[in-house]
């Protein structure tokens, strides 16, 4: 999925789906499709690791832990992008509980080592909240971020100058959390805040020293950040056509019943097994979606769509 979201995107948009085997540190080498740049992990007991019992799609997230009383730091990065008055990022996060102690970064937008803004997670109201490289609160949501299930967030700057930018950011859970319609209260709106920088990447993770004062979990998953456009949901959607030959019909209707659903799948060699009989669909640019089999097919809001022959 994020190979299909970044081949849109080619010239602007970096993603990472974040997957990877379970339990295994994660690191610039093992990171797709757009390999972090940059690992941050300090304090003794603090981990990062790709996780499969967590995730948004595919197989696995990344599984931050902080460890009680320790001063720690969990973020990864990609390299600089080319400075443009525009900056958009994108992470879907999962907490279990609420964290103690400080209040954690969530994503930050940055050039160099000058901060513009970042989100933190307010650790006794659970909103989320925008700091600028001062340290000066900019805005927060009125309503908190959920707890236990999986919320989109995003940090978007325009109109940036070196001084000033406006800053949009905003959370999405539920039956928002594909669409572009943030939850009610869940959305910070300045214009002309007072942003220090020409951002040119994103850091998701925690990204300041953190002190915890239980251990805690939390999970990151489908990161994104692109110097040009809005990003909106990792699930890729368009109008599935079925594939005969060089010409294309809708489905019937029919067809479009018969069709079984996996999100996030990235094997598909691998989950055909005891599934024959059954094709499968990859994306490629724009709207259109055509099958690699001549199957039939209908529109999808998910990463591989099987469908039966």
């Amino acid at each position: 999925m994020g190979q299909r979201e970044r081949e849109r995107h080619q010239v602007t948009r970096l993603t990472n789906t974040c997957e990877g085997s379970n339990g295994v540190a994660v690191s610039n080498a093992n990171s797709a499709p757009d390999q972090w740049s940059f690992i941050n992990l300090t304090g003794a007991g603090a981990t990062m690791a790709f996780d499969t019992s967590e995730k948004h799609s595919g197989s696995s997230s990344m599984k931050i832990h902080m460890p009680a009383g320790v001063v720690s730091q969990a973020y990864t990065s990609w390299p600089a992008q080319t400075s443009t008055a525009v900056a958009y990022s994108r992470a879907y996060f999962k907490f279990p509980v609420l964290p103690t102690g400080t209040a954690p970064r969530l994503l930050t937008l940055l050039a160099g080592s000058t901060i513009g803004v970042y989100l933190r997670l307010s650790v006794s109201s659970g909103v989320m909240q925008a700091y600028n490289n001062a340290g000066t609160l900019l805005g927060a949501t009125t309503a908190a971020l959920p707890i236990n299930s999986w919320v989109r967030v995003d940090c978007n700057v325009t109109n940036m100058n070196g001084t000033t930018a406006d800053l949009a950011a905003h959370f999405y859970s539920g039956a928002n959390l594909e669409t572009n319609t943030p939850d009610t209260n869940g959305s910070i709106v300045v214009t002309g805040a007072a942003i220090p920088s020409m951002a040119v990447t994103v850091r998701p993770g925690i990204s300041a020293n953190n002190t915890a004062t239980s251990d805690w979990d939390y999970y990151i998953d489908d990161v994104a950040y692109d110097n040009a456009t809005f990003i909106g949901s990792s699930i890729v959607s368009g109008t599935v056509l079925v594939d005969y030959g060089g010409f294309y019909r809708l489905p019937t209707a029919a067809e479009r019943a018969t069709t079984i659903t996996y999100t996030g799948d990235t094997t598909p060699d691998a989950n055909r097994s005891g599934k024959t009989g059954y094709g499968y669909l990859y994306a490629k640019p724009g709207d259109h979606w055509i099958t690699t089999t001549g199957s039939i097919s209908r529109t999808l809001s998910a990463g591989l769509v099987w469908v039966t022959d």
